[in-house]
């Protein structure tokens, strides 16, 4: 690292990861997003006020260019509307839930940070580069930190829920092939081993699908041509049937998630009891809380309240958002993502492969929601906001040509 003229350059492993003035900016965000993966699931409250204080700095630094945001969209209104609307909800509830709430509105504040921090499409593919970089150490940690016991086949690592490295991980494997295909370096690649041995070794079904699916539909959306289309989907298949005889075959894959995914088409095929089996049972209770009062819902986050299951969530975002927020929160919530997609889909704002990586990431969330719950977690509003500018932003070359455009027909 040299500091020259205010200027910062930051190599890693021959890669000039970042460059210019706001390379100390993107340091702050690197250290914020380790924090995000490493630090959120900790109970010890002087480390988890690490991540408070990095998420708080970044929202300060981020104020004073409010101004200078050229565009907000309908998907920012949908989301803040839901914010307004999940903050009524905090008070037609049985008990008011303000602990859940902090991680909702510190989510809210992240959306809103990143996304005002995201005014081109330069410093978009910089915060890609934070994200595969805070992925690595994720991942370093994890093998560094596992523990060689199970638990219910699963590798454990101290303070840290391997469940959500496993997703972690795979959504970060993403910021791989962007970088990969943006750049053309292959070198990026190396990235993918540590990260897809934690998205094995966390025994997460989750994780796993977000491993094959994220690459698959990046590289889908970026080719326009339907005969590369049909070649991708061929190999995506493929890959898909190579790593099922290997996680049945192989048996420490077996152990690890092999099993788990037996078990989940045990449950859902024959209603055989099984490790999903309380899965089920959580989506039922949440639709029995949501028939209770389907427009309104039970109130912010009494879910867990009502259901006696005070140390977790639903295990299902749609299930979360129905039963505590009812139809009209489920509506602001996830209208957003179907007017995103429609704007990037429509748009002719991104070049192909921010368009892609904005798509793949977006339609990835959506099926992660299945089972996990994200409306509280600043990771996939980070996320979001990400995939919301640099699907929807111009590059700094697209929009001088528009300005010149612009002057020369006044």
């Amino acid at each position: 690292m040299n500091l020259n003229n205010r200027k910062v350059y930051i190599n890693f492993a021959g890669f000039k990861l970042f460059q210019g003035k706001k390379a100390a900016n993107y340091l702050l965000y690197l250290s914020f997003c380790v924090s995000m993966f490493l630090l959120q699931d900790s109970h010890d409250q002087s480390t988890y006020m690490i991540y408070y204080g990095l998420g708080a700095l970044i929202f300060i630094r981020n104020i004073r260019k409010v101004k200078a945001v050229r565009f907000v969209g309908l998907a920012f209104i949908l989301y803040f509307a839901f914010v307004a609307y999940a903050t009524c909800g905090l008070f037609w509830g049985p008990s008011t839930q303000i602990p859940s709430y902090k991680l909702f509105i510190f989510g809210a504040v992240i959306f809103f940070s990143v996304y005002v921090e995201l005014s081109s499409i330069d410093e978009c593919e910089r915060m890609i580069r934070v994200l595969y970089i805070a992925s690595v150490i994720l991942s370093i940690y994890f093998i560094a930190n596992m523990s060689s016991g199970k638990e219910g086949g699963r590798t454990t690592v101290e303070g840290l829920n391997v469940i959500n490295a496993g997703v972690v991980a795979a959504i970060g494997s993403i910021s791989t092939f962007y970088l990969v295909k943006h750049e053309q370096k292959k070198g990026y690649y190396i990235a993918l081993i540590p990260t897809y041995f934690v998205v094995l070794m966390s025994g997460s079904k989750l994780a796993l699908f977000s491993s094959v699916a994220m690459p698959f539909l990046f590289y889908y959306f970026c080719n326009g041509q339907i005969t590369k289309k049909l070649k991708i989907i061929f190999v995506g298949l493929f890959c898909m049937l190579l790593a099922v005889i290997a996680i049945f075959k192989v048996e420490i894959l077996y152990n690890t998630v092999g099993y788990r995914i037996e078990s989940l088409l045990q449950v859902l095929l024959s209603g055989q009891e099984g490790d999903d089996t309380l899965r089920i049972i959580m989506i039922q209770k949440g639709i029995e809380l949501f028939k209770t009062s389907p427009l309104f819902g039970v109130g912010f986050d009494c879910y867990r309240l009502l259901n006696g299951w005070t140390s977790t969530w639903s295990h299902c975002n749609y299930i979360e958002v129905l039963s505590c927020l009812g139809i009209i929160g489920f509506i602001l919530y996830y209208s957003r993502y179907l007017v995103l997609l429609r704007e990037i889909f429509h748009s002719k704002r991104a070049d192909l492969i921010n368009s892609a990586f904005a798509k793949a990431l977006i339609i990835s969330i959506i099926i992660l929601e299945v089972g996990i719950v994200t409306m509280h977690t600043a990771l996939y509003q980070f996320l979001f906001a990400l995939a919301y500018r640099l699907g929807t932003t111009l590059s700094d070359t697209e929009e001088n040509n528009i300005n010149e455009n612009t002057s020369s027909n006044i």
